[in-house]
């Protein structure tokens, strides 16, 4: 990505009120705020990486670009994390690296999300590439959405029926790929619709939490029914897109703007502040879960600002905003010419 691509402000809107999510249910939540936010904390991310997504580039470049973006963020962030947790407590350290590494839910994956969109976004990169090269003569858009079933189908089906888990969250991302091909398909089609359609659909999204049960956990793998998960988590597509759009004209912009920014600092450090604003809290006493949730969240907020505005400044690296100078001369001349004469890429 070159130091002047723009950013779309209503994606990182979405991305801000997802990792406010994200860390609610980091702060030991109750079920009725779960119940809501579930269906698209995490899906909502992979709609906004889907949308963002290129295949412009070949695969060798595609990989540097996700080694610099995704895989050094992943193990340096991850390492930062398991320090920080031998620090504040007696954990086993090889099994916390090997964890790490192998990225399998809930066996000690640390940064699990961005492994898990990188498989995902690799599996998009394999399809789009190969409908075109195969496919040029028939509907690229209606394959792809086919290919997303498919994969959603078997992610379920290695989830519920083979119980396995897979390196590199492969299962999660078959899932998740349904939504990043939406967010893709989204972006490079003409999508419609009167203007009381996201009303209608936020209806229908909170009447099934309402009559449906939706017990789900998407990193520990439990879908206690997949079916009501995907119709909701689909219903709240649209409403959460123009929701955005509204607050890109309001005062709520920039602190959404700079949490959707700077989601991948929030994801990885939030934590640390989670353990101890609970051995701060546990001190004078309990609160009651639905404002001691709410308050950890705004703590986690508040305190991870001037980190987070430091680590931009100092050490873009370590959440993947690398220099454009750091690539070798090659990819920059390759990028300077590919970029001549055309408008440059919105990322």
């Amino acid at each position: 990505m070159s130091k002047t691509s723009e950013r779309i402000k209503w994606l990182d809107i979405i991305k801000g009120i997802c990792i406010l999510f994200v860390m609610l249910s980091h702060s030991y939540p109750p079920d009725d705020y779960q119940c809501f936010f579930t269906p698209f904390f995490i899906s909502m991310f992979f709609f906004a990486s889907g949308y963002t997504f290129s295949i412009k580039s070949g695969f060798k470049e595609f990989i540097i670009g996700k080694i610099y973006h995704l895989i050094c963020p992943l193990f340096l962030l991850g390492t930062v994390r398991i320090l920080g947790m031998k620090l504040l407590g007696d954990i086993d350290l090889f099994e916390s690296f090997k964890g790490l590494l192998l990225q399998i839910s809930c066996q000690k994956d640390e940064m699990w999300f961005v492994s898990c969109l990188f498989t995902a976004s690799l599996l998009l990169y394999i399809c789009i590439r190969i409908n075109k090269r195969i496919l040029y003569k028939m509907n690229q858009k209606v394959v792809l959405l086919c290919e997303a079933v498919l994969f959603g189908v078997m992610g379920y089906y290695i989830i519920l029926f083979m119980q396995v888990r897979i390196i590199w969250e492969f299962e999660i991302a078959c899932i998740m790929f349904i939504y990043m091909a939406l967010g893709y398909l989204y972006k490079n089609s003409e999508v419609r619709y009167p203007q009381y359609t996201p009303f209608v659909l936020f209806f229908l999204y909170c009447a099934q939490l309402l009559l449906v049960k939706n017990d789900v956990d998407i990193h520990s793998e439990y879908f206690y029914n997949p079916i009501a998960f995907i119709v909701s988590s689909l219903l709240i597509i649209i409403p959460m897109i123009e929701l955005a759009k509204y607050l890109e004209r309001t005062i709520m912009v920039r602190p959404l703007v700079f949490l959707g920014q700077n989601s991948l600092f929030y994801f990885a450090f939030s934590g640390f502040v989670r353990e101890i604003f609970r051995y701060v809290i546990n001190i004078f006493g309990k609160l009651d879960s639905h404002i001691e949730s709410l308050l950890c969240t705004l703590t986690m907020v508040v305190v991870l600002i001037i980190p987070a505005i430091m680590v931009n400044k100092y050490t873009p690296w370590l959440v993947g905003k690398y220099n454009f100078n750091f690539l070798p001369l090659k990819t920059k001349l390759k990028k300077l010419k590919s970029n001549c004469g055309r408008d440059i890429d919105v990322k």
